[in-house]
């Protein structure tokens, strides 16, 4: 029970501290949705340069760039030390390098010797060759080679993304799993993501299955 009044505690502070102001040190209060920080490019990151070459305060550039104080400092301490103006690098992953075609016969090679797919022949290669190389570049070239082709039903966008019902109730996951050396159960609603029951058991049988379903009914039936 103290454990409970304590998590109650916390969920009061939390809703309390969540309706609050908060203000840093140097006194600015958050800033509402509509005035957040904006995406530099480079021609602005060559302007913010200039301007503290010139002897321009770090704070007003923020301000008119929409940005953090901190994050100016950051872009001038970087052109004083390497001596040339930062260059953003390209958000998201980069840009995979060219197949050359020392790979293309490698990867034919070790297809028709194996006769496997992209999946099994991309851990093949690694546990044999001791060589990375992904199965969608595997299956590139196999592709291009004419010894693969693409599956019309693997590339279609699939309808559901996760069970998430409508209504509490219409569907309920259960689940085992091992801590601490017991096996633990427990029946997760899918509408309201409510853990409606779990149980504590040394072995996993159907017996304790069916009590904790027998528990969510005897909890639930009222509804």
């Amino acid at each position: 029970m103290s454990n409970i009044l304590s998590l109650a505690s916390l969920l009061c502070r939390f809703r309390h501290s969540r309706n609050s102001i908060v203000v840093s040190r140097n006194n600015f209060a958050l800033q509402p949705k509509d005035n957040r920080m904006k995406k530099l490019n480079n021609k602005k990151v060559a302007w913010i340069v200039r301007q503290m070459d010139n002897g321009g305060g770090s704070k007003i550039i923020a301000t008119i760039q929409k940005i953090t104080q901190r994050r100016v400092q950051q872009i001038y301490k970087q052109y004083k030390t390497e001596g040339q103006i930062p260059k953003l690098r390209k958000c998201g992953k980069p840009d995979s390098e060219p197949i050359t075609e020392e790979q293309k016969k490698f990867i034919i090679q070790e297809h028709e010797r194996t006769r496997l797919g992209a999946m099994y022949l991309e851990k093949y290669i690694e546990r044999k060759h001791k060589i990375h190389v992904p199965h969608n570049r595997i299956h590139m070239i196999l592709l291009e080679k004419g010894f693969s082709k693409i599956e019309p039903n693997k590339r279609k966008q699939r309808k559901w993304v996760r069970y998430e019902r409508e209504h509490s109730l219409s569907l309920v996951h259960m689940d085992w799993h091992k801590l601490n050396g017991k096996h633990v159960i427990a029946g997760l609603d899918d509408a309201s993501r409510d853990i409606l029951s779990c149980g504590e058991f040394d072995n996993e049988t159907t017996e304790n299955s069916i009590a904790i379903l027998k528990d969510i009914n005897n909890r639930t039936s009222y509804l």
